[in-house]
């Protein structure tokens, strides 16, 4: 299945002047050394240029692939249009609407859907709950620990064909935040536990990969965080790091 249809997404929002979420591809026409490339043996790049600049031009095109001028004006991939990139940013597009289904049922049906359904599957969603656990942790303790329990279901279907990569940060990261959530909790040995997962993970991926997703400054923070039992310090934590941004849906 293609990549760009492999969530089943559709885009059918178009903005009141295409290509205004990057301007530059509009007037990214053909040159001469481009016609040179393309009909030689150097020319994928150019041909992803060339598709940028078409969808920020014509409308019919744009309601199909027009998110990727979106994901390219907020950094989130590159012109060479990179598969896991897009990838992950479709997956943080359509986060919020499966965080939505969960919220319409009860926490103890949660694991179930996860299991029998692969739309939940999903890094963006991993990501969102994550986020969504740290915000509940000071008022409701209890609903950070169910969040950062789901969070970690779906971190570990991720990619689950594919050990290693990219995607061991992820699990690493979904582990840290259930040892945070516990901790909040009050649950110490519990959140020690996670903790230790966490860094069984992390260690050997962030040496392979460094901090190519930016979770670095949020995995070190949780990790301090969950350190501290005295409830005292907790006040001292100070805020947790962002994780990531997660794009509007778009209606469709």
């Amino acid at each position: 299945m293609n990549r760009l249809t492999r969530f089943g997404l559709t885009f059918q929002t178009l903005p009141d002047q295409l290509g205004e979420a990057a301007p530059h591809m509009r007037d990214a026409y053909l040159t001469p050394e481009d016609l040179d490339l393309l009909v030689e043996s150097d020319g994928e790049k150019v041909l992803k240029r060339i598709l940028l600049h078409h969808l920020s031009v014509c409308p019919a095109c744009h309601a199909v692939g027009g998110f990727l001028l979106d994901a390219l004006a907020a950094g989130e991939i590159g012109e060479d249009l990179n598969g896991f990139s897009i990838d992950i940013y479709r997956s943080r597009l359509h986060a919020p609407a499966l965080w939505k289904e969960f919220e319409a049922s009860g926490t103890q049906q949660w694991k179930m859907v996860v299991a029998n359904d692969d739309r939940f599957s999903s890094w963006g969603l991993a990501e969102l709950l994550c986020q969504r656990s740290v915000e509940l942790a000071t008022d409701e303790p209890a609903a950070a620990l169910a969040t950062a329990e789901l969070a970690v279901d779906v971190g570990m279907r991720v990619y689950e064909w594919d050990p290693d990569g990219w995607v061991q940060l992820l699990r690493g990261l979904v582990w840290a935040h259930l040892g945070y959530a516990r901790q909040r909790f009050g649950d110490f040995s519990g959140a020690l536990q996670a903790l230790s997962k966490a860094d069984e993970i992390w260690g050997p991926a962030i040496a392979n990969y460094g901090d190519v997703l930016g979770y670095e400054a949020r995995f070190l923070a949780l990790s301090h965080a969950t350190m501290t039992h005295d409830s005292a310090n907790r006040s001292s934590d100070g805020p947790m790091p962002p994780l990531v941004c997660f794009p509007a849906e778009t209606d469709g």
